[in-house]
Parts: C-alpha cells; sequence; structure tokens
C-alpha cells in the first residue's frame, strides 16, 4: 500500500505537468472502472504527463491514482499483464508504475515484451514490488527496467523518481522530435539539390539542341528554297521532300529530347540502349561547346546494352561525369586532351567508364569531392553538386559510382548498373 511520509511535505510543481492545486480532487472510482480507463481531472489534460498503473490488486491501484491525480498526473490503470499491453499500444504513455507478482504474466514479462517486441526503449518503467531481494532487481533490470520501488512506497520517493524519468523520457522525446525535424528538412534539401542540378544538366542539353535547331533551320532554308526553283522549273522535288521530311523527323526527336529533360519529378523507368544516351550525350556536349578543349571518343559494342533505367538521369549522371573530365583536361592544358567513354556489359553488370587525361584528383580529395558543395573549380564552374547528384541517382539505380585517379595523369569515373530488363 502507499504510505504518506510525516508532516506535511511540500509539493513542487512540475516542469512537465502542473501541481495539485491546479487539477483539483482525486476523481470518483466509477470514472476510473476497467483496464486503461482514464483518471478524470480538470485542467488542460494535454500538458499532464500520463502514467499507466499496473497492479492487479484493485485497493493498490486507486491508492496510486489517488496520489498520482492530485499532483496533476493524468493516470490510466490496467489490472494486469495483458491489459497493460493493450493500453500502451493504443495510448501515449510517459511512465509505467508495473507491479511484478501478477497472475498470467507477472512484470517482468510485461517489461521484456515493451522493449523487445513493442520497441519502447524510451518509455520509463518503474517495478512496485513487496520483495526488496537483489535477484528481484537484477531480473527487473535484465528485462530493461529503470527502477524499483518496494512497498510500502514512500509518497516523496515515489514523486520524485517518477518526476525524474518523466523529464528525462521528454527530453529524450524532443531530441527525437527535433532529429526528425532535421531529417526531413535534410530530404527537401536534396531534392532542391537535385531540382538544382537537373535544372543545370537541362541548359547544358538545351544549348546543344538550340544548336542543332540553328543547323536544322539552315538547312530547312535552303531545301524550301532549291524546292521553290525547282517546282518553277518543272524538276522533281522528291528529294527535297526526303530532305524535309529528315528535318521534320529531327525537330520532333529534339523536342520529345527537350520535354522529357524538362518534364518535373522523374520520368518512368523504361528499358534504355545505354548506347543511345552516351552517344546522345557526347553529341551535345560537342555541339554546345561544353567539351571544347578537348576530343570525345565512344568505344561502344556492336550489340545493345540494355538496362531499365530513366533515360534523363543517366543522361544527367553522364554529362556531369564528361563535364568534370573536360574540366581536368583544360586546366592541365594538354594540347592532346582526351575524353573516353566506354561501355561494356559483364558478370550481370553494366559498366560506364569515362576517362580522361586530365590534371587528375588528389588522394586527400577523392572521397571529398562525394560531398554536397565540396569543389576546388572558381564558384562560375562548379557548385559542387555534380558528382552527389550523380551518386544518388546512380545508387537510386541500384549501382555504384567510384573514382581512380593519378595527378597529372588523369581519372577514370566507372559507373556499375545492374544488367537486365
Amino acid at each position: 500500500m502507499v504510505t504518506r511520509a510525516r508532516g506535511s511535505a511540500e509539493r513542487v510543481g512540475m516542469d512537465l505537468g502542473s501541481s495539485g492545486h491546479e487539477h483539483g480532487a482525486t476523481p470518483p472510482p466509477s470514472q476510473r472502472t476497467g483496464a486503461g480507463a482514464a483518471a478524470q481531472q480538470k485542467g488542460p489534460v494535454a500538458t499532464a504527463p500520463t502514467v499507466l498503473v499496473v497492479d492487479d490488486h484493485e485497493v493498490n491501484r486507486e491508492l496510486l491514482c489517488h496520489l498520482l491525480t492530485h499532483e496533476g498526473f493524468r493516470v490510466l490503470t490496467a489490472g494486469d499483464g495483458e491489459e497493460a499491453l493493450e493500453t500502451l499500444r493504443g495510448a501515449d504513455i510517459d511512465l509505467v508504475l508495473l507491479d511484478v507478482m501478477m497472475p498470467r504474466m507477472d512484470g517482468f514479462e510485461v517489461c521484456r515484451v515493451v522493449r523487445t517486441e513493442m520497441k519502447r526503449l524510451d518509455l520509463p518503467i518503474i517495478f512496485i514490488t513487496a520483495y526488496g531481494d537483489q535477484e528481484a532487481r537484477r531480473r527487473g533490470k535484465a528485462v530493461g527496467g529503470d527502477d524499483f520501488l518496494t512497498r510500502p512506497v514512500d509518497r516523496e520517493e515515489l514523486l520524485a523518481r517518477a518526476r525524474s524519468l518523466i523529464r528525462t523520457k521528454a527530453w529524450h522525446d524532443a531530441q527525437a522530435e527535433e532529429r526528425a525535424r532535421l531529417a526531413g528538412a535534410l530530404e527537401e534539401t536534396q531534392e532542391q539539390l537535385l531540382r538544382l542540378e537537373r535544372l543545370a544538366t537541362l541548359g547544358t542539353l538545351a544549348a546543344g539542341v538550340g544548336h542543332e535547331l540553328g543547323n536544322l533551320a539552315t538547312v530547312l532554308g535552303s531545301t524550301v528554297l532549291f524546292l521553290e526553283e525547282d517546282l518553277a522549273a518543272g524538276r522533281s522535288v522528291e528529294e527535297h521532300l526526303s530532305i524535309l521530311q529528315s528535318i521534320a523527323g529531327h525537330l520532333k526527336s529534339h523536342a520529345r529530347h527537350l520535354l522529357d529533360a524538362g518534364r518535373p519529378g522523374a520520368s518512368e523507368p523504361v528499358v534504355v540502349d545505354l548506347r543511345d544516351v552516351a552517344r546522345q550525350v557526347a553529341s551535345m556536349l560537342e555541339i554546345s561547346g561544353r567539351a571544347k578543349a578537348c576530343r570525345i571518343r565512344l568505344d561502344l559494342p556492336d550489340a545493345p546494352v540494355r538496362l531499365r533505367a530513366r533515360p534523363v538521369q543517366l543522361e544527367q549522371v553522364l554529362v556531369n561525369l564528361v563535364v568534370n573530365a573536360s574540366d581536368a583536361v583544360r586546366d592541365a592544358r594538354r594540347e592532346d586532351g582526351t575524353i573516353e567513354i566506354r561501355l561494356r556489359e559483364t558478370g550481370g553488370e553494366v559498366i560506364l567508364e569515362v576517362e580522361d587525361n586530365g590534371c587528375g584528383i588528389p588522394p586527400e580529395h577523392l572521397e571529398a569531392i562525394r560531398e554536397t558543395y565540396f569543389t576546388t573549380k572558381p564558384p562560375d564552374r562548379g557548385t559542387g553538386l555534380g558528382v552527389p547528384v550523380a551518386i544518388r541517382i546512380v545508387e537510386a539505380h541500384g549501382g555504384t559510382l567510384e573514382y581512380e585517379s593519378e595527378v597529372g595523369h588523369g581519372t577514370v569515373a566507372r559507373v556499375r548498373l545492374p544488367a537486365g530488363t
């Protein structure tokens, strides 16, 4: 049973609750009947810590309930272990006062289930028992109990320990909420970085397409001029019509490519021939002048290299790798600057390599380049986003991105992706 300490002890208000004066008197038993029933109280319930009292003796439950509600706690009760677990699954509990000796499921087993099966490692549990022996305490600690109180329970000791454990839980809860908030903010920031890098890639590809459209416009104008002359002279115009049809096909292809690259959100995975991606990127970077400091060579197999992927994202990865290689070649000031894009399929995986004979990456930077915002380039040439975004895209496709480099000789960026459709 609960005993009251001699004398008139002062009640100290808690940070995580209100004093007994603010919550009024103990509610009648009729408001607390049944396992898991809440003890009613006056005042704002949301600010009061919730304690679950688990004991198979009703008189013990009533005494603890009276004491705790008088001190500003909200109290739920359970008559045995199974009812306690049911209450814990459906209520937000700040502290459990748990009797050890109960029928069917004792307090030790309840605590074990809470810790190992329900994964409630943060929930404070105080065992209350008539046995003060070391073996009981050892068993309680072994299953994850936080503290022990021996009957008859001292009122002041119970309140002090309860308040201390609840403050600790509140601190851990606040830390968990802050970690969750920061994780959400980090995910949102990463999504913004992906969008920014994608826009940069789109700008590079658009420059290439713009150059191509200019060439097509020139061909179109000349073809129309020749078409008019041949029509006026009564000559055949089939060749001119064939050229116009080819121009229309190129325009449609470029338009589709820009629409796919600029569409918000990730494109759906489709079966891609990675040779087409390599050719497209190499052509666009050469046309746009982004790789003008070097020559791009393609080493592609004769057979298709197919995999299921998001083609726009694969283009984004390859653009980043080739642009970085081009910058390395330019920094090395080599007259024979070369970038080679190699592709092969072996052992159930597709290997895409971008090798340059540029300045190389210092060993101390090989890991740092994987970090967001790390760059050795001037602000007008680098953001520190290309490699981290490429890594994220490759990993989202189930692959890896690795680097080999030697200062003064060049770098190999190697993408490994699972093969197959």
